[in-house]
């Protein structure tokens, strides 16, 4: 801990004589309190997601209005009957493509 306080004592006595050195830890404080407040917001953002659809093949954020299906039967919709719908690493609702459901769903092209 004394050398962090030396150093932060070393450093603002030569921001008087270098006034650019103030304004350069400024810079950098505000930018990693941003980036932490980004972090926290994307937090936050966390997503609840439901299953909707004729055939429950629809994965959307439980606040969003129903999306209309058109009730027509594919194969490919047992794919979706095991597979997690979640919120996606961009925060939106989507079906996890994990190994299951990537080889489920190739065998349908």
């Amino acid at each position: 801990m004394g050398k962090l306080k030396t150093v932060t004592v070393s450093f603002f006595r030569a921001s008087k004589e270098r006034p650019w050195r103030l304004v350069l830890l400024l810079i950098i404080l505000t930018l990693i309190v941003l980036y932490l407040l980004n972090i926290k917001a994307s937090k936050k953002l966390n997503t609840s997601c439901v299953v909707s659809g004729c055939n429950s093949e629809i994965c959307q954020n439980k606040d969003d209005e129903p999306m209309a299906s058109i009730c027509l039967w594919n194969k490919k919709f047992t794919c979706y009957k095991n597979a997690k719908c979640e919120a996606q690493k961009d925060n939106t609702c989507g079906w996890t493509m994990d190994q299951n459901l990537t080889s489920c769903l190739s065998g349908f092209n």
